[in-house]
């Protein structure tokens, strides 16, 4: 249990229930007031169409600027993304050209493959009697 009020801020957070449950409201009076008060006013300006005053909006946009700068990082943190990516694609690059001896042995095997191919085309002999062929082999 904190012995500090609410904020107008953790206020209008705890308004529309983007904050948790406080036991600081369960037991404060005062900052329940403030939030009941706080809620009936919004509910009179909503149903009254009246616009938010000026100095409130300006206040909002004070508060979010410093959240986003609060929360933003340095340069370097955005470097990081960048150069993850240009390792993925070197790694690619990399990865996926063959080695002289790998294309050496594709054109090897390319050949043999186109041997085998040449001679399946040009045997006369039906594949069904292929199986016969294997009765007579030692």
């Amino acid at each position: 249990m904190t012995n500090r009020h609410l904020s107008q801020e953790e206020l209008i957070d705890h308004l529309y229930g983007i904050s948790g449950e406080s036991s600081h409201l369960e037991s404060c009076a005062q900052c329940r007031g403030r939030r009941r008060e706080l809620a009936r006013t919004w509910r009179v300006a909503a149903r009254a169409g009246e616009d938010v005053p000026a100095d409130f909006l300006t206040a909002q946009r004070g508060r979010i600027a410093a959240r986003i700068e609060a929360g933003s990082r340095g340069w370097h943190f955005r470097l990081v993304p960048a150069l993850g990516v240009a390792a993925t694609i070197l790694m690619a690059a990399l990865l996926s050209s063959p080695s002289p001896e790998a294309h050496r042995a594709l054109a090897s095997s390319d050949a043999q493959l186109f041997n085998e191919i040449y001679m399946l085309v040009e045997n006369t002999e039906p594949r069904a009697a292929a199986p016969i062929h294997g009765l007579f082999e030692e």
